[in-house]
């Protein structure tokens, strides 16, 4: 089992000590341990997903490990990231996991509570079937990642099945969510809506093979994550209502930033826990920009009064249009002014994650 950053430290020094990783793997109970298998299909992102575990687990280095985060997707000729958990020399050659391999870290839950979590990556190709079985066999609950291009192909209707019939807790993962935009070069309307059917085919799929038994995955239900592993970022609709609600002091006066003028949502704070505005970001929910309060219809809405249009879902108003705006900042605009940009936002980013292309 590989313990990251245990053996020497110059790569980097873990948050936390060995001693106390070991204190929570080795309670009698379960209360602070979890086993997470995280399968998918070929390809999917899984191993560069844990990548990024592994680096929420590091102190920030000035050189290497810090970096490879972006970058941990692209092929290792090109600058790509470490792959830990390919530890065989073909599974680096090849690209493409073979054998599953665990690794514990210990990171926080949405309450700040630590666990020793343990992360089983799994092969994604159907040749290697077996590894994700067993691995699913030994484990408390499962992630499934899906392409958000791709959506459910022939393997993730086979891991679905062995999931089910091991009445696992289920969590779906759409990753590479930064390909709808640079890729395909959807319209955040039309983002919403892709995403919005990879969960429903999922979601029929689940339903018809445990005739109705499962719960149903949705991001208002903090079931659904959102990730790109190219780009090094995750989130849910509870922490992006958080960063919201803690970090933006919505006041009527504030001066528009690069992301948009905060004037259309004054008051929206104030009032609102991020569990109740994380229910508001998904499905057929509005900002009435008058009234200050959620409609379930466009047409329930005051147009707004300053482009005069009808106003935008909510997911699409403040995830994905803000999205957007970051990557095209930092795909059009120079280092300056994106620097100025996330540095509003608290992001405050090195001259070599300003240079930095993936």
């Amino acid at each position: 089992m590989i313990r990251p950053g245990s053996s020497s430290g110059k790569d980097g020094e873990d948050l936390v000590s060995d001693r106390y990783l070991a204190s929570l793997v080795a309670n009698e109970t379960t209360r602070t341990r979890r086993c997470l298998a995280l399968v998918g299909h070929l390809h999917s992102g899984k191993t560069s997903l844990v990548d990024l575990f592994i680096e929420q687990t590091k102190v920030p280095l000035s050189k290497g490990f810090g970096l490879h985060g972006p970058r941990s997707a692209m092929e290792a000729h090109r600058g790509g990231g470490p792959r830990l958990t390919d530890t065989l020399q073909s599974e680096q050659d090849r690209q493409m996991s073979i054998k599953s391999c665990p690794v514990t870290l210990c990171l926080p839950d949405t309450r700040g509570k630590t666990f020793a979590l343990t992360v089983i990556d799994c092969p994604g190709h159907t040749n290697f079937h077996d590894e994700s079985v067993a691995s699913l066999r030994l484990a408390d609950g499962a992630a499934l990642v899906v392409d958000a291009i791709e959506g459910i192909m022939l393997h993730t209707e086979m891991l679905l099945r062995q999931i089910i019939s091991e009445g696992l807790p289920l969590v779906l993962v759409i990753n590479k969510v930064d390909r709808l935009i640079l890729e395909l070069k959807l319209p955040p309307d039309d983002m919403y809506h892709k995403l919005r059917n990879i969960i429903d085919s999922v979601n029929s799929f689940v339903s018809h093979q445990s005739n109705g038994r499962y719960p149903k995955l949705s991001p208002d239900r903090g079931n659904v994550i959102f990730a790109s592993s190219m780009h090094g970022y995750a989130f849910s609709l509870e922490s992006f209502a958080t960063q919201y609600l803690d970090q933006l002091d919505f006041d009527i006066d504030e001066e528009e930033d690069a992301f948009g003028s905060f004037k259309h949502h004054s008051g929206l704070g104030k009032n609102l826990t991020p569990d109740a505005f994380a229910i508001r970001l998904w499905g057929n929910a509005y900002l009435d920009p008058k009234s200050q309060t959620f409609k379930r219809s466009a047409s329930e809405c005051s147009p707004d009064p300053i482009t005069g249009f009808s106003p935008k879902r909510t997911f699409v108003q403040f995830i994905l249009q803000p999205l957007y705006k970051m990557y095209t900042l930092c795909v059009g605009e120079s280092e300056k002014d994106v620097e100025k940009a996330f540095r509003s936002l608290g992001v405050l980013l090195g001259k070599a994650q300003l240079r930095a292309s993936a």
